[in-house]
């Protein structure tokens, strides 16, 4: 594909996942807020400790997950279309076996944490029993819809995955409203609605694939070694990612055993919003992530480098132009969204927000690591780095710090980490340094501190009230537009935005 093609592709694809991304964050930051005001702030705690528990064995389907979309997206820039069938279906299988894994480990392990670790209030340690299985059946299921997703994305059929995910999240709303008009237990039956719509999710999935992709209609012949290769990838890519994943749960067991379920409710807040405007970048980075792979399976290895340093630069920008205004705001804002803002809430925000700006370097590279298949050394480095998080956090807590401090010691390590995995990728891939040095670092830190002296000013200047919130968001968004435009962008990226946007405007008044 040329080069101008593949630009298209990725502009458009991204354009497709961000409008499904601004609708479904305007209607889970919806629901989010009627989930809290329904089940008030010590069941909306508990729910979400349980499901932080169901959530860390998870690990093994984001393993899985990611193997699976790059030997997809592999077989088709290798233009193996033979081979296809036979890797959805191994894939299939392969899925299958980790869903039981999952309610395995969930119904011994996950149990044993909840009755004997997590502090959950008197009287209500039977929602939260059940509570627990209908998140490990939900998990299940999503584990089965891995290999239908994949196929999707690497297809690049980003249209159809943007509206499926709409119904999804339209769905879950629908469901909320029902939840506040049953006479029977809120929380139980928040956790049995969410497994009906992970079930109805699985079929929509299955459905549209069967019908568009010739490989998922007949059950093909299973492949061993692929099955034996497929685990030995993940195996090593869930080492890589074992602290996103572990860590996340594991502290917040850590806040609840030191602070109770109220500070875990503040941080199911914060994680509501990290959930949402990470969304954001991984629709950029799933557009990109085709790409990256398709290039480096046909051998263009220049493209591949380019495409690394362009969208880590751009994923921090696009990040950078949501985190601006949600963190001078995060009071305000927090005060519109919900009822009754939990204690530590606005710290928290502010806090992930700045953990968030760090990963945003982080994940081209992880996805070029995994496009290589030579992932044992760079995915060990990566996870054993970041598990550093737990102990450290652990022990910063036991010592007696905030519960603050749990971020600001994620966002050191993650700072930490980025750098050793570029010294492992360099060999790899021929990456130069310097121009990496240069173009992500480099551009981002000046454009974030001149797009912030704006921001900052009228913050000060406008005041309090609904007008000035307003007034900070939009001088925040513009500020930092114009800032990546004429100091974050190279020549050619400047070059393909304006003919993109001359492209695009010029569809819209010819169709008028």
């Amino acid at each position: 594909m040329p080069v101008s093609t593949s630009n298209r592709t990725i502009a458009r694809n991204t354009m497709l996942l961000y409008l499904r991304q601004f609708i479904i964050l305007a209607i889970s930051l919806y629901t989010s807020r009627l989930v809290l005001a329904t089940l008030g702030v010590s069941d909306y705690g508990i729910y979400n400790v349980v499901g932080s528990v169901v959530t860390m064995f998870v690990f093994i389907r984001s393993a899985m997950g990611n193997a699976t979309n790059r030997y997809i997206a592999f077989a088709i820039g290798k233009g193996e279309t033979d081979r296809l069938k036979t890797i959805f279906s191994t894939c299939l299988y392969v899925h299958l076996l980790l869903a039981l894994i999952i309610v395995l480990l969930t119904e011994t392990v996950g149990l044993w944490l909840l009755y004997n670790k997590l502090d959950i209030p008197d009287g209500r340690m039977n929602a939260a029993f059940w509570v627990m299985q209908f998140s490990i059946l939900t998990c299940a299921v999503g584990v089965l819809c891995v290999p239908y997703d994949a196929e999707m994305i690497a297809h690049e059929k980003m249209g159809a995955f943007a509206f499926l995910s709409i119904v999804e999240v339209t769905m879950k709303l629908l469901l909320v409203y029902l939840l506040r008009v049953i006479p029977f237990d809120r929380l139980i039956f928040y956790g049995l609605f969410l497994l009906l719509v992970q079930l109805m999710n699985r079929v929509i999935y299955g459905v549209y694939c069967w019908r568009k992709f010739p490989e998922t209609r007949n059950a093909g012949r299973r492949d061993p070694a692929l099955i034996k290769e497929m685990f030995g990838f993940a195996g090593w890519n869930l080492l890589g990612n074992m602290a996103a994943i572990v860590c996340a749960p594991l502290i917040n067991v850590f806040l609840n055993m030191f602070f109770g379920p109220v500070v875990n409710a503040a941080r199911g807040v914060a994680l509501q919003v990290q959930g949402a405007v990470r969304s954001f970048i991984s629709n950029f980075q799933l557009a990109v992530i085709p790409q990256i792979t398709k290039n480096y399976a046909s051998g263009n290895l220049e493209r591949m480098k380019t495409l690394i340093i362009s969208s880590s630069k751009l994923s921090f920008f696009l990040f950078l132009i949501m985190a601006m205004p949600l963190f001078l705001e995060a009071d305000s804002l927090l005060s519109v969204w919900l009822v009754k803002v939990p204690e530590h809430s606005v710290n928290f925000m502010r806090l992930v927000l700045l953990v968030m700006l760090a990963e945003s370097w982080e994940q081209p590279l992880h996805n070029a690591n995994l496009a290589t298949g030579k992932i044992k050394v760079f995915q060990t480095a990566k996870g054993v780095s970041l598990l550093m998080t737990l102990p450290l956090s652990y022990l910063a807590l036991k010592l007696g710090a905030p519960a603050e401090s749990v971020f600001v010691i994620q966002l050191l390590v993650t700072l930490s980490s980025l750098i050793i995995q570029l010294f492992i990728l360099r060999p790899q891939l021929g990456l130069s340094l310097r121009k990496y040095f240069s173009e992500v670092f480099g551009r981002t830190f000046i454009v974030t501190l001149v797009s912030a002296v704006l921001p900052v000013l009228s913050l000060r200047f406008f005041g309090d009230g609904a007008a000035a919130v307003i007034a900070v968001i939009l001088i925040s968004v513009l500020s930092v537009c114009v800032t990546v435009y004429y100091l974050g962008l190279n020549a050619p990226e400047k070059d393909f935005v304006r003919g993109y946007i001359r492209k695009f405007t010029g569809k819209v008044f010819n169709s008028k």
